[in-house]
């Protein structure tokens, strides 16, 4: 007998160590989790919880939201999170390497619409922008012509029309990311199923809460990858820089400090 993998949902605020704990969550065959990379891989930073009745338990990183953009930036990744949380992919939009898009589809039960080319609905028929598990599936995603465009120079170029770079992203004051949505919307229940909200700075010391949570066992912690120190820190920009930081995310910021490091919000 063919027993299914329980179905669990990784995503985070973006910078906060969401694919090394995917990695480590992917390569246990307990579990079946969205992909932890991908070009199209709109589950990683969901801005809410999708409602498929296939996820069975979600983890949500979150974590300092001046170090975590300043990550986000730093590391070239700020373009690619933009156009995955705003939905900026344009229709028939294929990627060389893995399909991260199609690998989700797969683990989360969502299947190729029977007539209509490009569309995905789940087991009961609904379309998967309606449950969340893709908000720009529809008419949200633009058309170009992807046969005389560049991949990456389009992404980048989507992307300038947000920020050019993080100091003109903290200038224009606008929550692209939409972080401050996301964590309301990540903490306020009703997703069908448990959700763990888990800080990123002490995850170490919460990872028998996470393996107690997914049902995985604590002999586990000794392949959990080692923590590496932070390159990004608040204190060590420049005075504008961090004004403009605390002036944007100061409030976020504030309600972040007053969340536990581990909790469990009810379905």
């Amino acid at each position: 007998m063919i027993v299914e993998r329980p179905r669990h949902l990784v995503a985070s605020m973006g910078g906060v160590g969401s694919t090394m704990l995917m990695e480590f969550l992917a390569a246990r065959d307990e579990l079946a989790v969205n992909p932890p990379t991908g070009v199209v891989n709109p589950l990683k930073h969901a801005v809410a919880p999708p409602e498929l009745g296939s996820v069975e338990r979600a983890v949500f990183i979150f974590g300092c939201p001046y170090a975590s953009l300043i990550s986000l930036f730093e590391r070239g990744y700020a373009d690619l999170h933009y156009v995955n949380v705003a939905g900026r992919f344009p229709v028939g939009f294929r990627w060389p390497g893995p399909d991260a898009w199609r690998q989700t589809c797969d683990r989360f039960g969502l299947r190729p619409h029977p007539v209509r080319p490009g569309v995905w609905i789940d087991a009961e028929g609904r379309y998967a922008d309606d449950v969340g598990a893709i908000e720009w599936l529809g008419e949200r995603r633009i058309s170009l012509e992807l046969a005389r465009t560049d991949a990456r120079a389009m992404i980048t170029g989507i992307a300038r029309e947000a920020f050019r770079d993080l100091d003109d992203y903290l200038e224009r004051g606008v929550d692209a990311f939409r972080r401050t949505e996301q964590l309301e919307k990540w903490t306020r229940g009703g997703a069908g199923y448990p959700i763990l909200m888990l800080r990123y700075e002490t995850m170490w010391q919460r990872i028998d809460e996470l393996l107690d949570f997914l049902e995985l066992p604590r002999t586990a912690r000794a392949d959990f990858p080692a923590r590496r120190g932070r390159r990004t820190s608040l204190e060590a920009q420049p005075p504008a820089r961090r004004e403009a930081l605390e002036r944007m995310y100061g409030e976020l910021s504030a309600t972040i400090e007053t969340l536990p490091d581990a909790k469990v919000i009810a379905p």
